[in-house]
């Protein structure tokens, strides 16, 4: 697991954080990719279960924090996926009583 997580992190990591409006276009899809997996599968535990916890990974070392660096600045550029995040994850803790997946819900 942890030869994993340090090749999708130095995959996906360091190309973006050379410049404060970075060329995000092979961050986009995968954001994307994310975000349609947890609208397609929404209350469907044992897919969003592994989701959250991948997206608390990819959060924790910083993998989108160029997109809040964008919206901040004037690069011209703004990418939903914090905002398309934070309204699906709403909508699936909402009526929630699962402990395990409000916990990796609460970490994201």
């Amino acid at each position: 697991m942890r030869q994993s997580s340090a090749a999708l992190m130095g995959f996906l990591k360091p190309p973006y954080q050379q410049s404060r409006c970075a060329d995000v276009s092979n961050l986009d899809p995968f954001a994307d990719t994310l975000l349609a997996i947890l609208r397609q599968y929404s209350l469907d535990t044992r897919v969003v279960l592994p989701l959250l916890k991948t997206l608390d990974l990819l959060l924790g070392n910083g993998v989108f924090d160029v997109y809040v660096s964008m919206e901040a600045d004037a690069c011209g550029y703004s990418h939903p996926f914090p905002a398309t995040l934070l309204e699906l994850l709403n909508k699936e803790v909402k009526s929630c009583k699962d402990p395990v997946k409000l916990l990796a819900s609460v970490n994201v």
